[in-house]
């Protein structure tokens, strides 16, 4: 089954009935007695919702059904939770009835409004993003139901239709509904998940929500230097801005994924110095969980010198970093235990931690960057991980070096404005791919690397075959080349997946 990066399928499902799913339902939500019980269906569109809530209301006489489509008719996508609440929720848990006729019904002519007559015994509100966190305290039982990408994108076209404004149409819903459903995690929260072709039904327990990608190390400060010329020549000379910002290699996978709409935490230590402070607020204004631990040795900091071509050399600060500070495994196996997939840096004490994260079931990736093919710092990272890139600026020979460390995985050899190359290991060949077009000029190639992992990452992750996702790297590295290093602005999934088509 082709899923949602991040959504878990449930397991141990077991073929039920109508009788014992509403059983079930009634029995999570005890004690309802003078107002109906509100019990949502949730899923993707298309999944079979409205079809579920149909046979629910059948087998429950006098329920009602709430379509959360007629309550955002017109509205943005998933815009409607607090008018849901006021309007319908409010009123049903009053023991009142509903008659609410919304504004954009008003203000486009649509005769009628969505009613509920008092004394219904359950009231069944179906539709994408009903089970949020927002609209929890007024849920009594819910049912997420899970289903195949490829067959969701299959009924969308069957019931919609197949005209190319459609098309633009559901691609417009599936670019919001990943990163609103990655963010709530409907899987997680309901009672129980349902899932199997219409009319059968098979029922399992809520899966957990282990969905997110840990992001390790990488984090810290850079000082950027506009410099006429690289190499610059030997001699003095004055330049007229030094800018300091945070973000380094970590923090910028870690942004990269997070604005992908993947859940993202990023853990690393970190000085209680002005750097430092520089890196808590990055993340707490693009909203990215940050667990730090302290180091008295102060946050890694660098030098980074760029030409009028948007070409970097750094300089990096080797007396700050770890400084032999380790992660707690209390904390580690915590984070751990909420990822799929971690990302690696290769700074310390991440190799450390790599064996705790294998064996807690997470797949690992890592960035070699520069490596020159034979320091072994580098090496063990890459001999543990199940995706590794790197760059060939310092690789006589690419080839030769990315087989060194092949084995059973997948090597990415990123060339720049050339593309690069890719070793997979289920046939064992290295092949070319292509580089993407910058969309505007090329301001600065500082974190292009880091933006083709996170959109690589993003690829690999939600199912898609390796070439698509070498392309999807390659044009969010292209993207990250058209933004000043003063700002920070990643690709989102909706331009992402624009330009891809």
């Amino acid at each position: 089954m082709r899923l949602h990066p991040g959504e878990i399928e449930a397991t141990g499902r077991r073929a039920t009935t109508l009788d014992e799913v509403v059983r079930r339902l009634f029995d999570a939500s005890p004690g309802v007695s003078a107002r109906p019980r509100i019990i949502a269906i949730d899923g993707r569109g298309g999944a079979g919702k409205t079809t579920l809530a149909e046979r629910l209301r059948t087998a429950v006489p006098g329920s009602a059904i709430v379509h959360t489509d007629d309550v955002a008719w017109n509205l943005a996508y998933f815009d409607w939770g607090a008018t849901l609440a006021e309007h319908v929720l409010a009123p049903l848990h009053r023991g009142r009835a509903v008659d609410f006729r919304p504004a954009a019904w008003a203000a486009h002519d649509r005769s009628g409004s969505i009613r509920v007559p008092a004394g219904a015994p359950v009231v069944w509100v179906e539709g994408t993003g009903v089970l949020r966190s927002e609209l929890a305290p007024w849920l009594d039982a819910s049912i997420y139901v899970q289903g195949d990408l490829d067959e969701q994108e299959r009924l969308l076209a069957a019931r919609d239709g197949d005209s190319p404004e459609q098309r633009e149409h559901i691609a417009k819903w599936l670019a919001e509904e990943l990163p609103f459903l990655l963010r709530e995690q409907p899987w997680a929260r309901a009672t129980l998940i349902v899932a199997g072709p219409a009319p059968e039904l098979l029922v399992a327990e809520p899966v957990p929500a282990r969905a997110g990608v840990l992001v390790l190390g990488g984090a810290g400060v850079d000082h950027v230097v506009r410099v006429p010329q690289l190499p610059l020549p030997p001699a003095d000379s004055t330049h007229s801005t030094v800018h300091t910002r945070a973000g380094q290699t970590g923090d910028f996978v870690a942004l990269g994924l997070h604005a992908l709409g993947l859940p993202t935490t990023h853990l690393d230590v970190l000085g209680d110095d002005p750097e430092g402070a520089l890196v808590r607020d990055l993340h707490e204004r693009q909203g990215v969980p940050f667990h730090t631990i302290g180091t008295p040795r102060g946050t890694k900091r660098s030098v980074n010198l760029v030409d009028p071509r948007g070409r970097r050399q750094s300089l990096y600060d080797s007396s700050r970093g770890a400084g032999g500070v380790t992660f707690p495994p209390d904390l580690l196996a915590t984070l751990a235990g909420t990822a799929r997939h971690a990302h690696v840096c290769v700074t310390e004490p991440c190799a450390e931690a790599i064996p705790a994260l294998v064996a807690a079931g997470l797949t690992i990736s890592t960035d070699l960057h520069d490596w020159d093919g034979a320091d072994d710092h580098h090496r063990r990272f890459a001999e543990q991980a199940d995706i590794v890139f790197l760059s060939t600026v310092n690789l006589p020979d690419h080839e030769s070096a990315m087989r060194s460390i092949g084995g059973r995985a997948v090597v990415v050899a990123t060339a720049g404005d050339r593309g690069g190359y890719v070793l997979d290991p289920a046939d064992g060949q290295i092949s070319p791919y292509g580089p993407a077009t910058p969309p505007a000029e090329v301001r600065d190639t500082n974190g292009a690397g880091d933006a083709f992992v996170a959109g690589f990452l993003y690829g690999h992750l939600t199912g898609e075959p390796l070439a698509r996702c070498l392309r999807l790297g390659a044009i969010a590295g292209a993207h990250a080349c058209t933004v000043p290093a003063t700002e920070v602005g990643p690709i989102d999934v909706e331009t992402l997946t624009s330009r891809l088509r």
